[in-house]
């Protein structure tokens, strides 16, 4: 039996026989177009230098204001439907703001309602794709 996945845009194939255990197939011009950052040496940040290697002057300035915002950011997503429908919400009195969740932030992570918003999908297909090329 041969199942097939459409998933963020990548056609998945699993296959199965009694005989032998499940296999998911990555067709190959969907590991082609994954694209593997691999920065070049030396191009981390280095405070204080441009990108040329010249110093350059810093950029904080005296006096300024730190704000302590804490370990997290919530931000709550709300949208105002007597505002965006006005002909068709136009009640007097109603309060028709509509809470579409959370996004959070904490460090180098956002979150939406607690889940992750990132690229395991994406990284997921990776993973099956590396190990397609070291079966070859």
């Amino acid at each position: 039996m041969i199942v097939v996945f459409a998933a963020a845009g990548a056609l998945i194939f699993g296959t199965a026989d009694s005989a032998e255990t499940s296999r998911i197939v990555v067709d190959d011009s969907v590991c082609r177009s994954l694209v593997v950052h691999e920065p070049d040496p030396g191009v981390e940040y280095q405070p204080g230098v441009d990108v040329y290697g010249r110093s350059v002057a810093p950029a904080d300035l005296p006096g300024g204001q730190r704000l302590d915002l804490g370990d997290e950011i919530a931000i709550p997503l709300i949208v105002d439907l007597a505002q965006r429908f006005p002909d068709r919400l136009a009640e007097a009195g109603l309060d028709l703001k509509a809470s579409l969740g959370t996004l959070t932030i904490a460090g180098d992570e956002v979150r939406f309602d607690g889940a992750p918003l990132d690229d395991s999908l994406v990284d997921a297909i990776a993973a099956l794709c590396a190990g397609q090329r070291d079966d070859r």
